[in-house]
């Protein structure tokens, strides 16, 4: 009888606690859907003369946005991949709307891929930690 009475003791404990963050992920996860739907028209869409996006997805709570470089700009990512994750980290972090994202529990992800074959070159992702948040 001891053990029932602590066993629902710790479930009226941390079951709420499990919901609401089940609720928080799934409001975020809306949330996200919706950004990614609006960030997503018009794609794909040159960046530059060497990037095309083509458009973003939600996985969970990350948002994500596929981006195909042309195959020698993606060696030239690759070779310097940390002034390459520098720059993105800027970009995201002085984005007042990633921001907020970043606030509520995303995780921000760019995957880049070589144009024509689609072959995975580069994934980094951005969590609230990246921009001292």
């Amino acid at each position: 009888m001891r053990r029932s009475l602590v066993a629902l003791l710790c479930l009226s404990v941390f079951a709420p606690a499990s919901l609401a963050a089940n609720l928080s992920d799934y409001q975020l996860n809306r949330t996200l859907t919706q950004v990614a739907k609006r960030s997503s028209e018009g794609t794909p869409r040159a960046i530059n003369e060497f990037i095309t996006d083509q458009g973003y997805a939600v996985e969970d709570i990350m948002l994500i946005n596929y981006l195909s470089v042309e195959p020698h700009h993606g060696q030239q990512m690759q070779l310097n991949r940390h002034s390459m994750r520098e720059q993105l980290r800027s970009s995201v972090c002085s984005n007042q709307g990633f921001r907020e994202l970043l606030n509520q529990g995303a995780v921000l992800s760019y995957r880049f891929s070589e144009q024509h074959s689609n072959r995975p070159l580069i994934e980094e992702r951005f969590t609230a930690i990246d921009c001292q948040l």
